[in-house]
């Protein structure tokens, strides 16, 4: 009877399957703006529909700060936040992205329904046995199935909940007033400034060559002037010694 009411319920099952109604869509919002504070900005941010999953804020080497949130909305107020978001500033870039989950999701509900009849049957199973390895099988395949269960409702909750709350990643800029708007150059300046760039590293590089050659032949000089007094000490030692040498020579002639 118990089988019977099983085979049952899976025809039924096959019979009318699970429709998931509408369109699941996983919508994802990533905007960065320029902003003259930073902190007027995150205020009216933190008061927009939703809550912020992370946040944090740097700093460049220029004092130039950056701020980025990372938040979730409720699908309904989603555009209406989109177009506060642009009026916080200048919108450097802008993107959005959505995925259906809508077949994803069937299939979820398919497995979780097969699972529980699954479980069903292993109940009945239990409650029919009076056999103890029987019994310790069923209860493993029971906890198996029922992990199993756990897992694909906790994803379908998550795909249901990022279908229902989109996420928006927002990226703040400020500029200090100080810093002065990069214009761009025209053609001509340039090149002049190229120009005039590379003249002066050839000039520094060459009055470094020059300090270097200066370095090298301060010692070579002294070595060299060095070489020449020895030498010319050596000359006149020479020449007092072949001078004291003929006069020898001629006093013993005159013995």
């Amino acid at each position: 009877m118990r089988a019977i009411i099983y085979f049952m319920m899976l025809a039924i099952f096959f019979a009318f399957p699970i429709i998931v109604h509408g369109n699941h869509l996983s919508r994802s919002h990533t905007i960065d703006i320029r902003v003259e504070c930073i902190e007027t900005a995150s205020e009216v941010i933190a008061g927009l529909n939703g809550y912020t999953l992370d946040s944090y804020m740097h700093f460049s080497e220029r004092d130039i700060r950056w701020a980025n949130f990372t938040r979730r909305t409720d699908d309904w107020a989603f555009r209406h936040v989109q177009e506060v978001l642009r009026e916080l500033g200048e919108v450097i870039f802008e993107s959005e992205n959505s995925r259906n989950h809508s077949a994803e999701l069937l299939n979820i509900e398919t497995r979780i329904t097969v699972l529980s009849l699954e479980m069903e049957r292993l109940s009945l199973m239990m409650a029919a046995s009076d056999s103890l390895e029987v019994l310790i099988a069923v209860n493993d395949r029971l906890s198996s199935v029922s992990r199993d269960r756990d897992s694909l409702t906790g994803r379908k909750n998550l795909l249901l909940s990022q279908s229902e709350s989109p996420v928006i990643h927002i990226t703040l800029t400020e500029f200090p007033s100080d810093i002065e708007e990069r214009v761009p150059l025209a053609f001509g300046e340039r090149v002049s400034r190229s120009f005039t760039s590379s003249w002066e590293h050839t000039l520094r590089a060459g009055g470094n060559l020059l300090v270097i050659l200066a370095r090298i032949s301060i010692p070579l000089v002294l070595l060299t002037g060095a070489a020449g007094v020895a030498w010319i000490i050596i000359l006149a030692k020479r020449k007092r010694d072949s001078a004291a040498q003929t006069k020898k020579e001629a006093e013993h002639e005159k013995e």
